[in-house]
């Protein structure tokens, strides 16, 4: 089954050209996602997911991270929005495009708490819910959809529990976890005191966990005497600062918390949305203005050595190789075309033809290098190699203009 998400026209979004270009515009709508559905041989029911696939999925092997969303339905928009905002809005790089897949609730504290309690006899079946995402779910969105095997889940309260839970038995799963003032004192501290536990002993490779604690503290206590504290109302904070600082030590995990003062519970997940795509991929940000400044200063191959560079550190982290993504690319090459760098520019419309051969965009880029170097039959010869690809009244513009005056 496969429905649109769309959000009205008339929404001031749309106002915004470089915010509109990261959705798909159809007539009155504005479409940023579709809702799919697959059958759960392991929950015994039909599931409902809701899928958002970045705008540049068009182009050709194009492929990307992806993020699941616990409790999705709420999380769906929001997390949209800061992706495209991070990632391709205004020409950032903080984050990855990433596709994201938010799974709504059928039964909510079935699928998200690890033990059963006894004033709910459906609680309990985290173990079930995990083989669904990962014998069923990530298969059928692998096969389905354009994605890489770098995958993150983000979870609040108890989907916060449940992200905890997947980490500390099933840790294989997803590079990154972010829990969001999760309920670690579940079932009369059992599961506390358990994760505790496990943490001593365990080992992470290449695990990232952001917990993010929200403001609960009861009224005359402080992050350092609430730990000291014995009554119940103080409970869910000693417990989440305790395993924040277990966590802290935790072999081999990249962990970071922050605690949230001026957010409750139920406020906090956007702020911390925000702040966990952050921190989790601090390593991805290309640092544009730096670039420019120091641009200047390098010859061609420093450049290009350091555009190579920044990359590789980036394939490291995700694990598979990773090009350096054709639009910024073509944009420093705009950048230098500007400044009559053309040696460089040609170096970086190349590299974009290496990766890759088979975009319009990048031998449209270097039909443009070759018209500003007054080589007429170059240029003739790019742009066609761009129209052979795709149609675009833009670059049959240009070639018009060239060969009338050939």
């Amino acid at each position: 089954m496969r429905k649109f998400l769309l959000i009205s026209s008339v929404l001031f979004l749309l106002q915004s050209g470089t915010f509109a270009q990261t959705l798909k515009v159809e007539e009155d709508q504005i479409i940023i996602g579709n809702v799919d559905s697959l059958y759960s041989e392991t929950l015994g029911e039909g599931r409902s997911i809701w899928v958002y696939v970045p705008r540049s999925a068009e182009d050709p092997g194009k492929k990307f991270p992806v993020l699941y969303l616990l409790d999705g339905n709420v999380h769906f928009y929001s997390a949209t929005g800061m992706l495209q905002q991070l990632s391709v809005a205004n020409g950032n790089t903080i984050s990855p495009e990433m596709i994201v897949v938010a799974i709504p609730n059928t039964n909510r504290i079935r699928d998200l708490t690890p033990s059963t309690v006894g004033y709910s006899p459906s609680s309990g079946g985290a173990e079930n819910f995990t083989t669904f995402i990962e014998k069923e779910l990530i298969p059928f969105i692998d096969k389905k959809y354009p994605t890489t095997p770098y995958r993150t889940i983000l979870g609040h309260s108890w989907g916060g529990l449940f992200v905890v839970n997947t980490l500390i038995h099933h840790a294989e799963l997803f590079d990154n976890y972010i829990a969001i003032d999760p309920t670690i004192r579940w079932n009369n501290l059992s599961f506390f005191k358990e994760v505790n536990q496990l943490l001593e002993n365990k080992e992470f490779d290449r695990k990232s966990l952001y917990l993010a604690i929200a403001n609960r503290l009861p009224k005359g206590l402080d992050l350092t005497t609430v730990l000291a504290d014995t009554l119940k109302s103080s409970e869910h904070m000693r417990t989440i600062l305790q395993f924040s600082n277990t966590c802290s030590v935790a072999s081999g995990l990249n962990f970071e918390s922050t605690f949230y003062e001026n957010d409750n519970h139920n406020g906090v997940p956007f702020i911390a949305s925000y702040d966990a795509i952050r921190f989790l991929f601090q390593w991805y940000n290309f640092n544009e203005e730096i670039l420019f400044d120091e641009a200047s200063n390098m010859n061609t191959q420093e450049l290009v050595d350091m555009l190579t560079k920044h990359y590789k550190n980036i394939s490291d982290h995700f694990g598979y190789a990773y090009l350096p993504p054709e639009r910024i690319i073509n944009r420093f090459g705009e950048i230098e075309m500007n400044e009559k760098e053309y040696d460089k520019a040609f170096a970086l419309y190349s590299l974009n033809i290496n990766n890759y051969p088979r975009s319009f965009m990048v031998y449209d880029a270097m039909g443009d290098y070759y018209r500003a170097q007054n080589e007429r039959d170059k240029t003739i010869e790019y742009y066609k190699r761009s129209l052979e690809i795709r149609e675009t009244v833009r670059t049959r513009q240009k070639l018009n203009r060239e060969e009338s005056t050939h």
